[in-house]
């Protein structure tokens, strides 16, 4: 099993990295009154081809069996669901979202649970927006060393993926 885990990766990784592909993600949220909120967006690295620069967009699906119907519309499938406790802090600088998200499993499979993510939400181009982000990052102390290549929820990929879904 190990090894066809190891050639789904690879495959996931020339679609994604090597090809360009757009994922598809399907978030629910659980709000406070315990009904859910429904996102669907994509992700798609651009000509820069690095895991610190995405093209994004929105759908503007709330339904999420309409989001289903969305996703298997383009023949995806599910191969990773996970749960994740995201927790939101105030940014100093309105033009940077800061989240610390936890992913309920991973910790066991990889040593490490959680991250911290810092994303810029300004207009810049990416040279500047990077710069801007190295800078902010710095200030609160972070050491640039101890990022991820791509992303937590990548990082969960490897451990967490069922491509027999």
């Amino acid at each position: 099993w190990a090894a066809v885990r190891e050639q789904e990766l690879r495959q996931e990784d020339e679609w994604f990295d090597g090809n360009r592909g757009i994922a598809w993600r399907v978030r629910r949220t659980e709000q406070a009154d315990g009904t859910f909120a429904v996102e669907v967006t994509s992700k798609q690295l651009t000509e820069a081809n690095n895991h610190d620069t995405f093209l994004e967009t929105d759908a503007h699906i709330s339904d999420y069996d309409e989001a289903l119907q969305f996703v298997h519309a383009k023949d995806y499938r599910c191969w990773l669901t996970i749960d994740k406790t995201r927790f939101d802090f105030a940014s100093p600088e309105a033009e940077f979202e800061i989240v610390l998200d936890e992913i309920e499993g991973l910790a066991e499979k990889i040593g490490v649970g959680s991250a911290l993510e810092v994303e810029f939400k300004g207009e810049a181009t990416r040279e500047e927006a990077l710069t801007k982000l190295d800078a902010f990052v710095a200030r609160a102390g972070i050491n640039p060393g101890e990022r991820f290549e791509r992303s937590l929820t990548v990082e969960a990929m490897s451990a967490l993926a069922d491509f027999g879904v």
